[in-house]
């Protein structure tokens, strides 16, 4: 298991969380700009299908979920499987204290953008998102100390 990783999941999980949710933003302003043209909403195919739009871009929540878990469960599973020497785990601790260190600056950044009045109601539509990435230190904390254990149970084990 690299060090690598740990640091890496908060910048994944992030990532997607800003993406996701500008990306519903984006889609439910133009699809409702669009349903407004006449020439546009005449055919009730294309307003269901606009519509539905709308819906299929909003559960990039449960995404963001599965994410996570399937994240978590690399950290654990690579700990588990690796062969690093146990004096390495002063290093690994090391670097998830870093890491958690830095974890509520994109908490904080997240709450600055979905608290923009720009984006209105957007945040109500990802509360998974929203949990997630206002308790991203906590996350963090919690998917490292489950790797350095799977690290420890797996070098005893191999």
């Amino acid at each position: 298991m690299s060090f690598k990783e740990i640091t890496i999941i908060g910048g994944i999980l992030f990532s997607f969380g800003l993406v996701a949710f500008i990306a519903f933003f984006a889609t439910k302003t133009m699809v409702t700009q669009m349903v407004a043209i006449p020439e546009i909403n005449k055919y009730p195919i294309v307003n269901s299908t606009l519509t539905s739009t709308i819906s299929n871009v909003g559960k990039s929540d449960y995404l963001m979920m599965g994410l996570m878990i399937g994240l978590a469960l690399f950290i654990i599973f690579s700990g588990y499987l690796s062969t690093f020497n146990t004096a390495f785990m002063v290093i690994y601790f090391i670097v998830m204290i870093i890491v958690v260190a830095m974890t509520p600056i994109l908490s904080n950044i997240w709450e600055d953008v979905t608290s923009m009045s720009v984006f209105g109601t957007t945040v109500t539509s990802f509360p998974i998102t929203n949990h997630i990435l206002l308790n991203l230190p906590i996350y963090v904390t919690i998917i490292g100390f489950f790797g350095m254990i799977a690290m420890v149970i797996g070098k005893n084990n191999i």
